[in-house]
């Protein structure tokens, strides 16, 4: 790279920075007010069983791309395919879906991925991430579920996943899209089967558990007889629709309408928007704090700890 490409380079990562700081401070600002008169009795406990849970949610994220790249031949180092999926959440703050992938994809290149390639771990990510949630969600809200979501749309969903789970039929559709942004297609040895598929949406639906019993032991701080089944259900649901709401930057208010909503129904509605933004400010701190922890972990081996 030569010098101007180079400081036009990092002049950009530093605007790409701003940006994301002011999204983090838009989001945990969010309606500040809910939680003013809150009665917080925090237990240490409940806390690290959540954090850690938070993590552990963060590992099963990571699996599926570091399985379907692997799959692909790319052999990705755990380590990193973890760390650059933390630092990657930050991406989510800035509107538009797609630069937590392009986070990672900038990390990862030191592994050679070839662009269409990783577009396809994209999409593969993105469908299944998606079904999972919305198979999650549907099995433990059970009749809540039915009310918050208009059925047609269950029906919709359901087909649509029936139609294209299917691997020949997915990698169809997903070549023709390569053709039109006049990328490569996926060739036949870098296709997936209905087996990796599966492995794929269980790794996933793990995640999704994992992430949903965080916010459940954090809540426990404040309610002690909330039934874990149903916040977990409720997190899941928020999740995914804010993933599918392509202009709300880490899903902000869209994710707390529908956690204040569906907690509504178990608890006073101004507690539930209280807990709603509280649940913002605790996914937030995790990323932060597990992001400091890999660079901190950087900075004490000099930056030389990947290939070893």
């Amino acid at each position: 790279m030569n010098k101007a490409g180079g400081i036009t380079s990092k002049a950009l990562s530093y605007v790409f920075v701003v940006l994301i700081l002011y999204f983090i401070i838009k989001a945990t600002s969010f309606n500040l007010q809910a939680v003013k008169d809150f009665d917080f009795r925090i237990n240490i406990f409940y806390v690290i069983v959540s954090s850690l849970f938070y993590f552990i949610g963060f590992v099963f994220l990571s699996l599926p791309h570091i399985y379907i790249l692997n799959k692909m031949g790319y052999k990705v180092l755990f380590r990193d395919n973890l760390k650059y999926l933390i630092y990657g959440q930050f991406g989510g703050y800035v509107p538009g879906k797609v630069w937590l992938y392009a986070i990672r994809y900038n990390f990862l290149k030191k592994y050679n991925v070839k662009l269409n390639h990783y577009l396809s771990v994209f999409f593969i990510e993105s469908f299944l991430l998606i079904i999972s949630a919305f198979f999650i969600s549907y099995i433990l809200l059970g009749r809540a579920y039915i009310d918050f979501v208009p059925p047609y749309v269950i029906y919709l969903i359901s087909l649509l996943v029936f139609v294209v789970i299917i691997p020949k039929v997915f990698y169809r559709i997903l070549n023709i899209g390569m053709r039109i942004i006049k990328k490569d297609k996926i060739e036949i040895d870098m296709q997936m089967g209905f087996g990796d598929f599966f492995a794929v949406f269980v790794f996933f639906c793990v995640y999704w558990i994992f992430l949903g019993a965080s916010f459940y032991f954090l809540f426990l701080n404040f309610y002690t007889n909330l039934n874990i089944l149903y916040i977990i259900g409720v997190f899941v649901l928020s999740y995914v629709v804010g993933l599918v709401s392509v202009f709300a930057p880490k899903g902000l208010g869209v994710r707390e309408g529908i956690v204040s909503v569906l907690l509504s129904r178990v608890i006073p509605s101004y507690q539930a928007t209280a807990l709603s933004f509280i649940a913002r400010l605790w996914s937030t701190a995790n990323e932060l704090f597990y992001s400091f922890l890999f660079w901190i972990g950087d900075m004490l081996k000099g930056g030389k700890y990947e290939d070893k």
